[in-house]
């Protein structure tokens, strides 16, 4: 008997199957969505953490994602697993060719920036569990937290850096037509 496939928007197949998201927390992906595609239909980056999380739930319980808590119980990190990639492969949807006639001179940097964009995303990660790290060795040395601290904030305000210059790539290959 063939099991049931749950119904996955488009979008988030899309974040899934990018490479920078074979392991992703709830904030990453957050972050991902809200860059690629904004709040769409939420009023509030809460809204669409709550919104996501209702539709990564059920993908965890039939196996397409693994959950694995964190010992700080802050962050759980969730692995797409090859189940995921095998019932729900991701293709663009081929649309016909608007673009100009220049636009061979434009392929050039949209490489540019999509490898920029890339390089980004993967620093989002990095930092992101960097000041995942500094929470946890600041509840296991407590004597150590005033030392620890600006570390953590150095950390989150350069993820927040990140996650924008994320936003104003994928806002202009978007609006200027580039090919994504």
């Amino acid at each position: 008997m063939k099991r049931r496939k749950l119904k996955v928007i488009r979008e988030l197949r899309e974040i899934l199957s990018d490479s920078a998201f074979n392991e992703f927390t709830m904030t990453s992906l957050q972050g991902g969505y809200e860059s690629r595609f904004g709040l769409g239909e939420c009023a509030t980056s809460t809204e669409l953490r709550r919104w996501l999380y209702r539709r990564i739930l059920p993908l965890t319980k039939k196996g397409y994602l693994v959950k694995s808590d964190q010992a700080d119980g802050k962050f759980s990190i969730y692995k797409v697993t090859d189940a995921f990639r095998k019932d729900y492969p991701f293709h663009k949807p081929t649309r016909p060719s608007k673009r100009p006639k220049d636009s061979a001179e434009k392929l050039p940097q949209v490489s540019n920036l999509k490898s920029k964009l890339s390089q980004y995303q993967v620093d989002m990660l990095a930092c992101a569990g960097e000041c995942k790290e500094y929470q946890q060795l600041a509840t296991d040395y407590p004597h150590l937290k005033k030392q620890i601290e600006p570390m953590y904030r150095s950390a989150r305000e350069r993820s927040s850096e990140l996650m924008g210059q994320v936003r104003a790539i994928n806002n202009l290959l978007k609006q200027s037509g580039l090919p994504e």
